[in-house]
């Protein structure tokens, strides 16, 4: 390791030590080449914030846990730091096994090293945190990584047009070419820093994975963000894993390459990405999925879990750009077919292959364009590799353990026989190298292992003595709550036996009335759907008839009763300028007269065949200037469409009346002669009260007043003009 890192070794404070903080509150060693600066209380917040200031290149603690509570609390917590600074937990990976700090210290002789005096006591929290940094310095642990090396970048429109109006067609263009515009921007700065990247394209949104290093990543994040407008919203963020992982800070402990085993990768790379893992030596199905916008980096690291890609193919000639990168990158030979097949011929190649485990019905199109590819390069391949096997179990049992490396280095391009002699002169190298190696060495990694597993020991016989407590507790907890539950069953039986009965009676009764009720209520409903459809089909064809222009329809009343009226305004409405069809006027009076004649009605129409109106309502009609009309009642199917000047009278179409639209030139016709005669008798009036003022004695003074005041009043009622009751009543020559 380089002398001029900067290490920062980490520790949490014990609960009694924090004093009246509640959070969590640590100790921080902040070491380099010379110089060795302790914090011994130092909140989670201020710790960031020295992270972010100094950017130390290694965070070393013994449980990464102490951090944050969870997994996801880690992968929030390494988003707040810098890319470049790695998360270290020194005790080992929690998957193969951790160590003590006490043991860690005794197995790398560490007390000389540190600036305290150790002997074999409990460590304080800055004491921790100093040995974590020292054993960060000697590549002792595990770096966490919950990243991979790449980052996306997703090209958005920042706002959505919803239903819109007949701007949102354009809205929608300006917003995809502003979506392009940033697309050619950002890929114009990837090329500046010559990044390769993978790109998935939508109507609306671009989305690019690009591999790069920790040391770019805050240079590409600062550049695309500036690209965000009114318009266009720029995402970059680093690809999560799925599952924190643990790389060995010393490359000497990572796992050799020589014992996995060699697959096949089969691509179906696009918006979707089907993958396909083989086993290279007997065929079977190892993985098979589809992931949409999967990268490289997730690609790789699907395909490593199951092995060592020996070859990467594909279903096309010739083979897309994303396989191509994937084969050089992972050293794998590429397969393409020599002829392309159609859809048929892959469902039927694919119908003939032997696994059983795998259900060809419920493929989509990716997986199985990428099984067709991988099982068409293991049937190209399958020869090849059944012969290395032959040849190596007849002639060199003994390297059948690096059947696989053999297999690797026949595929590039190495003969058998010179692929296994180099394989074998590797092992007579190493067997000298051990023979030759002092045995001091041996005895002393031998010691080291025995007190790795005695460590072990130590931590399982802990964690045994923790679950042997927690059975007997809970063993304890399930008695009590046996005969908890047994005497609670048995209560609740007695109980069922005696309210059975009552309870079934009223639950019988409350559903009986609560199904009338529902009863009720839906007859109500259907006769006021039946009533509310009626009146909707009525509407429909008063308008019909009104669009029509030659018939209009009447607001009838079935009687001259307050009751009717109510019910003619509910129904059709009553408004000023309306002609009442009244169907049997008898019964109402002067009263009923002034109600409807408020609301402003223009005429009256009665059968000929009905009663009559009474007097008092025929003079209350005649002195407001409301014409009666009695017309004769017929069919409307019987009415007279071939005379030019048909006579007036009323139609009776499905409940509905109607009349022809003379009706409105003879009501204002009567109209206008209720007005004349209302006019004359008026004038009669006055002019004899005139006269009879003239034969009485007054003087000049009052008899004018006199006439001004009739004057006043007349006009105040009557509304004539001025010129024409002067004229007519007032003037010197009567």
């Amino acid at each position: 390791m380089k002398s001029s890192l900067i290490i920062f070794g980490i520790d949490v404070l014990a609960f009694k030590e924090r004093g009246k903080k509640t959070s969590r509150v640590y100790s921080l060693v902040i070491m380099s080449t010379d110089h060795l600066e302790k914090h011994t209380k130092i909140t989670k917040r201020q710790l960031l914030k020295k992270i972010q200031d100094i950017k130390p290149d290694y965070i070393a603690i013994d449980n990464i846990f102490e951090l944050a509570p969870n997994a996801q609390g880690i992968i929030r917590l390494l988003e707040l730091i810098p890319p470049t600074s790695l998360l270290v937990q020194v005790t080992g990976n929690p998957r193969t096994g951790m160590e003590k700090l006490s043991h860690l210290i005794t197995k790398h002789n560490l007390r000389k090293d540190l600036s305290f005096s150790y002997n074999s006591q409990k460590l304080s929290a800055i004491e921790a945190a100093e040995v974590a940094a020292k054993l960060c310095v000697k590549q002792v642990g595990h770096i966490v990584e919950a990243f991979e090396e790449e980052i996306k970048i997703g090209i958005t429109r920042k706002k959505s047009p919803g239903k819109g109006g007949w701007s949102a067609p354009r809205f929608e263009r300006v917003s995809r070419v502003a979506v392009q515009q940033a697309a050619k921007e950002v890929e114009s700065v990837l090329k500046e820093k010559n990044l390769k990247w993978d790109i998935f394209k939508y109507p609306q949104k671009r989305v690019y994975l690009i591999q790069l290093e920790n040391e770019l990543i805050a240079s590409i994040q600062m550049k695309t963000k500036q690209l965000n407008t009114d318009l266009v919203k720029v995402i970059v963020q680093r690809v999560t894993r799925a599952t924190l992982d643990f790389k060995p800070l010393d490359v000497a402990m990572a796992p050799s390459v020589k014992s996995l085993k060699n697959i096949i990768l089969g691509l179906d790379p696009g918006t979707t990405t089907g993958i396909a893992i083989l086993d290279c030596n007997r065929g079977n199905v190892l993985y098979l999925g589809s992931k949409r916008e999967c990268g490289i980096s997730e690609i790789i690291r699907i395909s490593t879990r199951y092995g060592k890609v020996s070859c990467v193919a594909a279903d096309v000639i010739p083979a897309p750009a994303m396989v191509e990168r994937v084969a050089k990158i992972t050293g794998g030979k590429l397969l393409t077919p020599s002829v392309l097949a159609t859809v048929s011929q892959k469902r039927s190649y694919l119908q003939d292959y032997s696994d059983l485990t795998v259900n060809y019905s419920h493929l989509n199109s990716h997986e199985r364009d990428a099984l067709f590819g991988a099982l068409k390069g293991y049937n190209l391949l399958k020869s090849q590799f059944q012969k290395v096997k032959r040849v190596i179990e007849e002639t060199h049992p003994s390297l059948i353990s690096h059947l696989s490396e053999i297999q690797r280095l026949v595929l590039a391009g190495y003969s058998i026989s010179n692929a296994i002699s180099l394989i074998h002169g590797r092992e007579d190298s190493f067997v000298t190298e051990i023979k030759e190696t002092d045995f001091k060495h041996l005895i002393t990694s031998l010691k080291n292992e025995n007190i790795q597993w005695q460590t072990k020991f130590e931590i399982m016989s802990e964690e045994m003595d923790k679950l042997d407590q927690e059975v007997k507790y809970w063993r304890n907890q399930s008695r009590d709550q046996s005969w908890k539950i047994k005497r609670l069953s048995t209560s609740l039986e007695k109980t069922k036996v005696r309210n059975s009965r009552q309870t079934r009676k009223k639950v019988t009764d409350v559903v009986e009335r609560e199904v009338g009720q529902i009863k009720e209520e839906n007859k109500l409903f259907r006769q006021t759907i039946r009533k509310n459809k009626l009146e909707i089909k009525q509407l429909k064809e008063i308008k019909n008839f009104w669009v029509q222009g030659h018939e209009f329809p009447l607001k009838p009343l079935k009687s001259f009763s307050d009751s009717s009226i109510r019910d003619t305004n509910t129904n059709y409405g009553l408004h000023e300028g309306d002609i009442v069809l009244v169907l049997d006027p008898s019964g109402g009076g002067a009263q009923t007269a002034f109600k409807l004649i408020d609301f402003g009605i223009r005429g009256v129409i009665i059968p000929e065949e009905s009663p009559k109106f009474s007097d008092q309502a025929l003079l209350v009609f005649n002195e407001n200037c409301v014409p009666c009309l009695e017309l004769p009642l017929s069919e409307y199917a019987n009415r007279d469409r071939t005379s030019i000047d048909p006579p007036l009278e009323i139609w009776v179409y499905n409940e509905l009346y109607l009349t022809d639209i003379s009706v409105k030139e003879e009501i204002r016709k009567q109209e206008l002669q209720l007005q004349e005669k209302l006019r004359r008798k008026r004038m009669s009036l006055l002019i004899k009260k005139k006269v009879a003022l003239r034969n009485t004695r007054v003087d000049e003074f009052s008899f004018e007043n006199i006439l001004n005041d009739f004057k006043e009043e007349y006009i105040a009622m009557y509304q004539f003009p001025d010129s024409i009751l002067y004229q007519e009543s007032f003037s010197e020559e009567e």
